[in-house]
């Protein structure tokens, strides 16, 4: 994929394919999708996140770049958070664990290429996209958001086992911390044996700090 690859999608397209998605109503039910700033989009080196694509699991497992595009743009001056959730564990919408928190980075900053470059360690590191099997396609959703004020690093440097990562709700992350929605877009990923593999080994990991601390 070229560096220059850019979104041809329009905002107003954008907006009603993540609305097709039940993501306003899922994940950001106090959101106006008229308060978007411009085009949101998530770069593996493999696939190009735009709303709402369906990349192979193996597609987008490296921590991606992220860049903006379009609309009003980004303020040069603010700090903006990113915001990666799964709300579809074990059913869609899963009404027990909620959404599992895959990945927050904080102090996020426009150079007015597109690219947004991070002045500070994430609140949550990043966690690849892993649905377990028989769950069905999981949508991630991927939140960009302008700060008020700074949202630190979490705790152990960012790090967070499986455990920790369950029950998050997004929307009310954005409402405690002041953040205001300048951005969404989401892919969908299906369950793979490997995805299997890699949910085992991090609820036995989340056993193990649950014995030892």
């Amino acid at each position: 994929m070229s560096a220059s690859t850019q979104p041809q999608q329009g905002l107003g397209d954008a907006a009603h394919a993540l609305n097709d998605h039940g993501i306003w109503q899922d994940i950001l039910p106090d959101v106006n999708p008229s308060q978007l700033k411009g085009q949101l989009e998530v770069r593996y080196p493999q696939a190009s996140i735009t709303p709402v694509v369906e990349p192979h699991r193996d597609e987008v497992q490296q921590e991606p770049e992220i860049y903006f595009h379009g609309g009003e743009g980004l303020e040069s001056d603010a700090k903006y958070t990113l915001i990666m959730t799964d709300p579809d564990l074990m059913k869609t919408n899963d009404p027990l664990d909620k959404q599992v928190r895959h990945w927050v980075q904080p102090g996020l900053t426009s150079s007015g290429s597109g690219k947004l470059t991070a002045t500070r360690g994430p609140h949550t590191s990043f966690l690849p996209s892993a649905p377990m099997p028989m769950t069905g396609p999981h949508r991630y959703v991927f939140i960009l958001a302008k700060e008020s004020r700074d949202i630190g690093t979490g705790e152990r440097g960012g790090e967070a086992d499986f455990k920790e990562r369950l029950r998050f709700v997004a929307q009310d992350f954005i409402n405690k911390n002041g953040l205001t929605v300048v951005g969404v877009t989401a892919m969908k990923v299906a369950p793979t044996a490997e995805a299997g593999k890699e949910d085992v080994k991090l609820m036995g990991e989340s056993a193990k700090h649950m014995v030892t601390g």
